[in-house]
């Protein structure tokens, strides 16, 4: 903010990023908003279960996550039965895991990065205590699904997400392919780490490309205006109509959000 540099979120969902309360505010995102994030995946859970837990890691993100979650649950006339903050960089979840069954818990709403997420499946796996689990998207950032392939296998797990491969007929899905092909030297697919990171992303940018243009300078002031009144978009994640405007930093909302 002190330097005027626009400033680039692709992945980052905490709410105060974009929320920040600066009248000239030069963060602009495309990535979930964990204000209206938090709620969506609470909504999705409990509409299939009754008693849900939660866990989430000690951080920013995972502390807000829960404080909003069990807002909303409360608001909804229901109590998280186990509320569960861990920290990041933990080895065991045998002490959660274990106060997780005593709760009685009938779904296990999670928000964790890749590492953690894993342990915390792994030790439901080991209790044989068959959760569901919906999780944010935290664990798509790493070797989740690697280190966990049999064991999923046997388990109930959905996922917050933002881009889904159902859209990959567009031009713009098929230059990004071609794009990370000759950069990377093998192909996109729907097993590629943290895949709404790098669609996003390349939006970002893509866009950040149209604002200099309509700037006509890299002048950080005049392209945070461009970014505030672009025209719009055909992205990869959405079309944008447009991304940003003045008022509003976020680039998407619940309406692109979905469950996999």
């Amino acid at each position: 903010q002190k330097a005027k540099i626009p400033y680039l979120i692709p992945w980052a969902a905490a709410a105060e990023n974009t929320e920040n309360g600066y009248a000239q505010n030069y963060l602009f995102r495309i990535s979930a908003n964990d204000r209206l994030a938090s709620v969506f995946i609470v909504d999705y859970a409990i509409e299939r279960h009754k008693k849900p837990a939660i866990i989430v890691e000690n951080s920013i993100w995972g502390r807000r996550n829960l404080k909003r979650m069990c807002a909303h649950l409360g608001d909804k006339g229901i109590n998280a039965v186990a509320r569960i903050v861990y920290n990041r960089g933990q080895k065991s979840f045998q002490k959660e895991i274990a106060q997780i069954i005593r709760s009685e818990a009938d779904s296990l709403i999670m928000v964790a990065n890749s590492k953690e997420g894993a342990l915390i499946v792994k030790e439901l796996f080991k209790q044989n205590k068959a959760l569901p689990i919906i999780s944010h998207w935290g664990i798509l950032g790493g070797t989740f699904f690697e280190k966990n392939q049999k064991i999923l296998q046997s388990v109930d797990l959905t996922f917050f997400q933002t881009f889904s491969f159902s859209k990959n007929n567009t031009p713009h899905f098929k230059e990004l392919q071609k794009n990370y092909f000759l950069a990377f030297g093998k192909n996109l697919t729907n097993k590629s780490k943290a895949i709404a990171g790098i669609t996003q992303a390349y939006d970002l940018v893509r866009l950040l490309e149209l604002a200099i243009q309509k700037a006509e300078s890299t002048d950080r002031q005049r392209v945070k205006e461009a970014l505030e009144n672009l025209p719009p978009y055909d992205g990869v994640v959405k079309r944008y109509a447009p991304a940003f405007s003045a008022e509003n930093h976020d680039a998407l909302n619940e309406k692109d959000y979905f469950m996999a």
